[in-house]
């Protein structure tokens, strides 16, 4: 079977099962390996066999991550799987080793910084308000940005402070919740402005708002506010830990987040164990110093 057939039966399955941003995500991991496979001059699965396979782990290892790699194999093996092309050694194949998963936060000076800045916009000037909605309720909720940019107005509740989401990456519904000051910008935004027909954000130059606006936002911020590092994802990751260092029951804040599994949300919690060993470390390390703990056969700890 050729390669770009097998991969697009994949994906018009993956259209009918899986949630669109999951489906763009595939598409864009499929795109990188047809363009790398088709650069070896592979167009058929039945050109790839043990030896070609390590040969494509061999390429990507100049350009990628051993955490791409793996990403990138993976949909490999489903496409294979998918359609049913027996090879035994690719489905078997071990993944490569990866680092340890990072998890970046936006820091408390740079949050203030980001509220402050968002606030003072004016709301009336260019697509300021839409901004303001969306930067506060990433903020407040730690919704994804592909749920974000689909929130149905009809499942906006003010009064209550909440908001129904249908569209989502496991595909089940949830309930995110919002403060007194999204209900503001919110609420602004649905008085003002042109007629909003389905979704919140359906306004951005007479068309509805995409992942791309939504970078687009972030990168403004980023640079208007000398901000080193941030993306969409990072305010999902600092809502997660703030609501956690706040005392939220995990179990309460996996529902938040719309995680599947528990040890998903758990993550969260390493981050704050790493954080606290750090501080305990240093504060009683300077305490030690000079300390002569050498002669009691105590090895000075890092």
């Amino acid at each position: 079977m050729e390669l770009k057939e097998m991969f697009q039966r994949y994906y018009e399955n993956s259209l009918i099962h899986k949630a669109a941003g999951t489906c763009d995500y595939e598409r864009s991991k499929m795109n990188r390996i047809l363009k790398l496979l088709n650069e070896l001059s592979l167009y058929d699965s039945g050109q790839i066999d043990k030896n070609v396979l390590n040969r494509i782990i061999s390429a990507l290892k100049l350009k990628c991550s051993n955490k791409t790699i793996n990403k990138l194999v993976l949909i490999l093996k489903q496409s294979f799987r998918f359609n049913e092309i027996d090879f035994e050694y690719l489905q078997q194949f071990s993944k490569l080793r990866e680092g340890k998963r990072r998890f970046n936060i936006i820091e408390h000076d740079e949050l203030k910084a980001i509220m402050n800045h968002v606030v003072k916009l004016d709301s009336s000037i260019g697509n300021n308000l839409l901004y303001q909605v969306m930067v506060m309720l990433m903020l407040e909720t730690g919704i994804r940005a592909n749920e974000l940019i689909n929130i149905e107005i009809k499942n906006i509740d003010i009064e209550r402070h909440c908001i129904l989401l249908t569209t989502t990456k496991t595909k089940k519904e949830r309930f995110i919740f919002f403060t007194s000051l999204s209900e503001y910008f919110i609420t602004l935004m649905l008085n003002h402005g042109p007629v909003r027909k389905q979704l919140l954000f359906n306004s951005l130059k007479c068309r509805e708002a995409l992942a791309c606006d939504l970078k687009y936002l972030i990168d403004k911020l980023k640079k208007e506010l000398d901000i080193s590092m941030l993306h969409a994802h990072m305010f999902r990751h600092t809502f997660a830990t703030l609501s956690y260092n706040n005392g939220m029951d995990i179990f309460i804040l996996k529902e938040l987040l719309g995680h599947e599994n528990i040890a998903t949300t758990q993550i969260y919690t390493h981050i704050t164990q790493n954080k606290l060993q750090a501080a305990y470390s240093k504060t009683f390390g300077s305490i030690n110093q000079g300390i002569d703990t050498e002669s009691l056969g105590i090895t000075k700890q890092n």
